[in-house]
């Protein structure tokens, strides 16, 4: 993306937009709506993602605020093979020890998870998140992987025995019909927000070092002059690029009315600019 000047002289319109199979847009305004993740990508690229570069206040604040993954784990639960009815609302606490006495059967990917429960009363789907290495390591295994080490870890929390020098155990009021069962689930399905390219994570957070300022960075729009200074020839065009996105609101970020909000902000931002200079 070229703005300020960075167009062919054809064109008196300020941004270029340049793809991936050569075509070229030029246009007043663009308005970015990629993840935080990309935009940390696109300004660490050799080639860069804008030309001339973003400025500092902004690549600053791209680079202190923090972007993580998290994912989603669905399972359908197999009920017929152990004629189980429900499915509890499991919360799970892992004992660590650096023991090779722990429960092996319980993969290392499943210990910070905190909980597995079905999607809604007497689902036979049930759902789990995972976030940080866990759920990038997720993303990479097989379904059956996934399959027989979630069935290992529930069926250690319902089973019969209290576990001794294991890593889990559960107050299990509600699970007493499932007492020694092997719990089976058939099918899988998961979110992948770490390695999408279009997203390369799934939302923004206040990282150590960074504070709830770089949001606003974030959302600040480029050339920075104001429209109340910008005089005609004299100063580059304004809004040449505008941010949107969940990492570009304050008070909602990492969520989706967040960017919602975000492109509500913006879109107002240039009819204003147009009610006041047409």
């Amino acid at each position: 993306m070229e703005s300020n000047g960075g167009c062919s002289s054809s064109s008196r319109r300020p941004v270029k937009l340049c793809f991936d199979d050569g075509s070229e847009m030029v246009a007043d305004h663009v308005i970015v709506i990629v993840s935080l993740g990309v935009l940390k990508a696109g300004i660490l690229g050799k080639s860069g993602m804008f030309s001339p570069p973003l400025p500092s206040f902004k690549t600053e604040a791209i680079s202190r605020l923090g972007f993580g993954v998290v994912n989603k784990l669905f399972l359908q639960l197999d009920r017929e093979s152990e004629n189980l009815e429900t499915f509890p609302f499991l919360q799970m606490v892992f004992y660590w020890s650096d023991s090779e006495a722990r429960n092996q059967k319980i993969p290392w990917w499943m210990r910070k998870t905190a909980s597995l429960f079905p999607i809604y009363k007497n689902s036979n789907v049930v759902l789990s998140w995972f976030a940080g290495e866990e759920a990038l390591e997720l993303e990479s295994l097989k379904d059956d992987e996934i399959l027989n080490g979630v069935s290992s870890t529930v069926s250690s929390f319902l089973s019969d025995s209290k576990p001794q020098n294991s890593n889990g155990c559960v107050n299990s009021v509600e699970c007493n019909h499932s007492h020694g069962k092997k719990i089976k689930f058939t099918r899988v399905l998961r979110s992948k927000w770490g390695n999408n390219p279009l997203f390369m994570g799934s939302y923004s957070y206040v990282a150590v070092g960074s504070s709830g300022h770089d949001f606003d960075l974030m959302a600040e729009p480029l050339p920075q002059s104001s429209n109340s200074d910008f005089v005609e020839g004299a100063s580059p065009p304004p809004l040449q690029i505008l941010f949107v996105g969940e990492a570009t609101y304050r008070t909602h970020y990492s969520t989706t009315h967040g960017a919602y909000f975000s492109g509500l902000t913006e879109a107002n931002r240039l009819l204003q600019h147009y009610l006041l200079h047409h």
